[in-house]
């Protein structure tokens, strides 16, 4: 028997198939070797036995060997188009918000529009008349992933939700459940929702504020406290009529300055029946799921599955509900026995012997316990897993702490009253439930109060839930198959699925209660594309299309850097125990030295002989590496080529570490695998043609401009563009400093500007601040250090600053303007001389960058000028301004990039603040989005148009190579998406096993797609290109060098710098890889060599390594984005952090540490962190 009877339709997914193979089912399925059919290749499941049937099309063709592919695959004719739910193509534009956006762009041209809005107002529409004319190559309406909610007139009633005593969120939803259960909101009916938090909303006032008596099962409480008061305290009354009036507003805006307030009412009414269902899974952040739902085994005991994700936004004339698919990773997708998931997580890549990873994965988990009766109002009784029973559980305070000898049944025991003794946890349950337990049982724990409660496997269900940590390697890319998906599928899916989800039915009585009514289909918006810009190359210009160039033999870079002999050096290092596979000598020449040199000729680059340094074996492996970079750097070596055997990341956070901030290395290098041996020859030379763009950035060069007439206000090298990024820890992070371990993972915010008008160079600093805080708090003295860089090149200061801001979500708008432009201001007093800030200048304007939003377009017809014809996304170049936006907001949606597979995440620009384009520019609208779209073109390592602006890029990459000197203590979490993306873009991780650079010489179908996933912690895990390729750096952070430069301390330190200092520890060797991070990656087919080779090595000992920091070299080439001469005064030593455990911990005679920063006490900050300054 294998999987269950054999369904009809298109959605297959069989049941577990415990035999060789499963066959496709009606419905659902869960693991099994089931065929997983779904509109095209669905996922195949873990068989059980021989084999799992792979992904196949409708009922499945017959797949790979276990799990089977579960990618999308192309559409098939006829299905390229999202035609409407009803098949007949997309609605009219709403012609009632096209008369309200012109009214209001008239009204405001003519100065009739006034608003206390510190924002400046949209100076005009670059497609006017809803649909037409705009410039570019023409105009288009696509469909967007937003529906229309109509409002009825009614009151709304906000009230705060107070539980005395306080207690955990997951107590109080159920006791918010158990409140609704009460006569008096009974009566009510379905005019009372809530977010069971902390919100509730009424169509009228309540009379009655105070509910007492709440109680739940002892089960579930404090044993102490079992009977709860619900307070409900009145935060606002709002008027649906004054909000649409406001929406609609064309001439004398009355503010509504209830907006926020009114749409979280809307969010909270709107989410009330997806949270309300015992069907729908919520992750906390209006993401849903459901045990139906499609999904795909990781592996680990990790689940993908296809959810969805809802927000309520203002629009011109109207309100609406964004809608858009998401892709989670859980535990659990259906609930599970505890004992199959932990099976599944040591049978991954066989980790059954390390029970403190599995302890610290069950660590969070929730579970049903199935030997207790549910609760006497119907809720079942779950807990929170602490992980395994410790041997250390018996230090906890009591009179009768537990006895813990092991992990097993038959080891762990406690004191039970009823026998006054203690018995162990086999004995119990056969005592008391007649339940045999297994000796070797493995046992759990959970806290209740200050008491560690037992349970053996057996009796512990996990429920669906969302994972929190971070996915691996094989985990990540299964995770990118089954989030791609074309754009018609995914307009399709939300249509269709998403929309059941969260109960936008008729059939939904909360909505109906509230008056509200959701629309069954998208709207439609008007667009309208860019002209893609010339680029200038060494041999003259050249034209790009669809968002990407070519690069082929006779492509010459603008400004090509030299490479004599012996200043560059090859070393291999190995990242995994056992026999290491080294090139040998004909491989090292045929595969490395000769395409490297023969692809950096091509680009004008002058490339001789090669030096080389002993490999690095596994033992003490950061004591050689730092003798091998010391060397290299004494014999004036200018790069070096690190081999690794694969794609480890803490070997490569550490090679990064040592050359970036180690004292007297200060080296440039790129990182490539070893695996390049079993490429064919063609995809050598694409490998390191991607290569040379970041060889000639690091060292100083510029690969390419754009044609003067397409700089706009940059031309003239007047205006200097910025970057500012802040990346945060990841959930689960230490951010709160404790008397064991004052350490925490900070907050880590970086700045890269430009120094002319080529874009080329982006010189870049970092700082590192009090854990989430989004704001930046030395911003004047990072600004200072561009600035004088800036006044070193050309003799004078910028005239403007263009900021372009990533990562601030809508609510923190006021508080750039608050907190960060006023540190850019007291940066230009500083540094300005009195005739230029009394001529107002430098003048500064600040655009803000969203990545991580939920906003997707799909094309409305087959037009080879508008769509692309691969992916069926809209083409490179593509803006939408109107329909999904507020006509007084300066804002857009620009997809710059050409998306390969899945579906396009276009960019959010929105400008909060300008004293440049309106001042400089008669068409400001236009030349923001013109310029902006340009720039994307300027991402040095491309042929290709980029997702996000450049300096918006960078400033991530600069963040993302910060969070690798700190190592673990920022590990990063995920945000998976529907389009194949690089969460840190282009570089910054561990080098794939493939040509990696984003140009390409085949044109544009070859070039990687890059991508973002926006703001918060980034993954670490590096996710596909447009092929299925990974875009994470076997090169630098980003386009260029990377040679610190430490800036000396400010002459008036601030606050936090004048603190007192303690020594520091030393640091420690990093752990050498395990099986756990081992991720060899030898192309299928190649088989594996049984012998390690020899290396190819000339015979030369090692030098005797100077330390001093006088010893060390001082030569051209800059850092992270480009070349800059160090300057003679710039001292002070930069010391790596040490990569494990405790990253913040440095050694050396003078330490720099931070005593407290603003609400944190006692948190140690890398100095060195806060000094350097990195050039482009």
């Amino acid at each position: 028997m294998s999987g269950n009877d054999r369904g009809g339709g298109r959605r297959g997914g069989g049941n577990r198939g415990d035999g060789t193979r499963g066959s496709g089912g009606m419905g659902r399925g869960n693991r099994g070797g089931s065929d997983r059919g779904y509109d095209s290749r669905g996922g195949g499941y873990r068989g059980r036995s021989d084999r799992g049937r792979g992904g196949g099309r409708d009922r499945g063709d017959r797949g790979g060997r276990g799990r089977g592919g579960h990618g999308d695959e192309t559409p098939r004719p006829g299905e390229e188009l999202y035609l409407g739910i009803n098949g007949r193509g997309p609605p009219s534009l709403d012609l009632n918000v096209a008369t309200t956006e012109e009214e209001t762009q008239r009204a405001i041209r003519n100065g009739s529009f006034s608003t206390s809005d510190i924002f400046p107002l949209r100076p005009s529409f670059c497609l006017g008349d809803g649909g037409g004319g705009g410039g570019g190559h023409g105009a288009l309406v696509l469909w967007a992933n937003y529906f229309k909610v109509k409002l009825e007139s009614k009151a709304f009633f906000v009230y705060e939700v107070q539980i005395l005593p306080s207690t955990s969120l997951k107590l109080r939803t159920l006791l918010i459940k158990q409140m609704l259960k009460v006569p008096h909101f009974r009566a009510l009916g379905h005019t009372v929702a809530t977010d069971y938090a902390s919100n509730l909303v009424t169509t009228a006032a309540l009379k009655e504020t105070i509910i007492g008596g709440i109680s739940l099962s002892s089960h579930e409480g404090n044993a102490d406290r079992l009977s709860y008061n619900i307070q409900l305290t009145k935060k606002g009354e709002f008027d649906t009529q004054e909000f649409i009036q406001y929406l609609s507003s064309t001439t004398t805006m009355v503010d509504y300055l209830q907006k926020a307030e009114m749409i979280q009412a809307l969010n909270i009414i709107v989410g009330h029946h997806p949270k309300s269902d015992e069907e729908v899974y919520n992750d906390g952040h209006n993401q849903y799921f459901t045990e139906r739902g499609d999904n795909i085994d990781l592996g680990g005991g990790v689940f993908a599955v296809r959810g969805c994700f809802t927000s309520v936004r203002p629009a011109t004339s109207r309100c609406l509900v964004n809608v858009q698919l998401k892709h989670l990773a859980v535990v659990a997708p259906q609930s599970q026995a505890l004992t199959e998931v932990m099976n599944s997580w040591r049978a991954y890549r066989n980790r059954g012997n390390d029970m403190a990873g599995l302890s610290n994965f069950l660590k969070g988990l929730r579970v049903k316990l199935s030997h207790l009766q549910q609760q006497p109002k119907g809720d079942a009784i779950t807990k929170v897993l602490q992980g395994l029973a410790n041997p250390a559980d018996r230090h906890n305070r009591g009179p009768h702490p537990p006895l813990v000898t092991g992990r097993v049944a038959s080891a762990v025991s406690f004191w039970w009253d009823e026998k006054q003794g203690y018995v162990t946890v086999q004995e119990y349950y056969k005592t008391k439930y007649n339940t045999v337990i297994a000796t070797e049982s493995l046992v759990v724990k959970t806290l209740k109060g200050d008491q560690t409660c037992y349970f053996p496997e057996e009796v512990c269900i996990v429920v669906p839930q969302t994972y929190k940590r971070r996915i691996l390697g094989e985990q990540s890319s299964n995770m990118i198959k089954f989030a791609l998906r074309y754009p018609s599928r995914t307009a399709k899916s939300i249509t269709q699925d998403s929309l059941k989800i969260v109960g936008f039915r008729p059939n939904n009585e909360t909505i109906k209660g509230f008056g509200l009514h959701v629309d069954n289909e998208m709207i439609t918006v008007p667009a309208r594309i860019l002209n893609s810009p010339l680029l200038t190359y060494g041999r003259g210009r050249t034209e790009t299309k669809h968002g990407g160039w070519i690069i082929n033999k006779s492509t010459r870079f603008v400004e090509g850097i030299t490479l004599r002999d012996n200043e560059w050096g090859i070393l291999q290092i190995q990242t995994h125990s056992g026999a290491p596979q080294w090139l040998t000598e004909q491989q090292m020449q045929d595969c490395v030295i000769k395409p490297f040199q023969d692809c950096l000729r091509y680009r004008g680059v002058t490339c001789g002989s090669p030096t080389y340094q002993d490999p690095i074996t596994i033992e003490d492996q950061q004591i050689k590496l730092e003798r091998s970079f010391r060397k290299l750097v004494t014999d004036k070596v200018k790069l070096a080529l690190v081999i690794l055997q694969d794609s480890d990341t803490s070997t490569y956070n550490m090679v990064k570490s040592l050359a970036d901030l180690q004292q007297g290395v200060g080296l440039h290098t790129i990182c490539i695998l070893s695996s390049v041996k079993y490429k064919k020859e063609n995809q050598i030379i694409q490998y390191f043609t991607n290569l040379s763009l970041k060889v000639n950035l690091k060292l100083g060069g510029v690969n390419h401009t754009l044609s003067i007439e397409k700089l706009g206000i940059i031309h003239g090298n007047k205006t200097m563009v910025v970057g500012i990024d802040v990346t945060h820890p990841s959930p689960g992070s230490k951010t709160k400093a404790t008397k064991r371990d004052n350490v925490v993972a900070p907050s880590i915010a970086g700045m890269v500007a430009s120094i002319d008008d080529q874009l080329a160079q982006w010189p870049a600093s970092i700082k590192i601040q009090s854990p989430r805080q989004e704001m930046v708090q030395e911003l004047t003295e990072m600004l200072k250090r561009h600035l004088n860089l800036w006044k070193e090149r050309h003799r004078e200061l910028p005239h403007n600053i263009l900021v372009y801001r990533d990562g601030v979500s809508e609510g923190q708008y006021q508080h750039v303007l608050d907190t960060e432009l006023p540190q850019l201001r007291t940066a230009c007093v500083d540094l300005y001389p009195s005739t230029s800030t009394k001529a107002n200048l430098p003048r500064i304007s600040i655009i803000v960058v969203g990545k991580r939003h939920n906003t997707r377009f799909f094309p409305t017809e087959l037009d080879e000028n508008r769509v692309d014809m691969r992916s069926f996304n809209p083409v490179s170049g593509t803006v939408v301004e109107r329909g999904v936006t507020e006509a007084r907001k300066w804002e857009f949606f620009m997809q710059s990039h050409t998306a390969l597979k899945g579906t396009a995440r276009p960019a959010h620009y929105i400008v909060i603040h300008d004293e440049i384009f309106r001042k400089l520019c008669p068409d400001p609208a236009t030349a923001v989005q013109e310029l902006t779209y340009n720039l994307c073109y300027t991402f040095g390592r491309a042929a290709k148009a980029i997702s996000v602006v450049p300096p918006a890029r960078y400033a991530d990459l600069v963040c993302d190579r910060a969070r690798r000197y700190l190592g673990s203590l920022m590990e990063k979490d995920q945000d998976w998406d529907d389009e194949n993306s690089s969460p840190a873009g282009e570089g910054g991780g561990p080098p794939p096993n493939h040509p990696s650079g984003d140009a390409a010489i085949a044109g544009p179908s070859n070039s990687k797609k890059s991508g973002l996933t926006g703001k918060g912690s980034r993954s670490s895990t590096p996710k596909a290109d447009s092929r299925g390729l990974s875009t994470s750096s076997w090169a630098s952070i980003a386009s260029g060098s990377r040679k610190p430069s430490p800036a000396a301390p400010s002459s008036t330190p601030s606050k936090q710098q004048s603190s007192s200092s303690r020594p520091s520890a030393k640091p420690t060797n990093p752990p050498k890889p395990t099986d756990s991070n081992k991720k060899p990656r030898l192309d299928k087919g190649k088989g594996k060599e049984t012998t390690p080779s020899q290396p190819f090595l000339p015979a030369k000992p090692i030098a005797p390594v100077r330390s001093s920091t006088s010893d060390k070299p001082v030569h051209e080439g800059g850092s992270l984005f480009g070349s800059m001469k160090k300057s003679e005064s710039e001292t002070t030593p930069i010391l790596p952090p040490d990569p494990n455990p405790n990253p913040l911990r440095r050694s050396g005679t003078e330490p720099h540490v931070d005593e407290q920063l603003p609400d944190e006490a006692a948190i140690r900050i890398h100095r060195s962190l806060l000094h350097s300054m990195f050039y482009i």
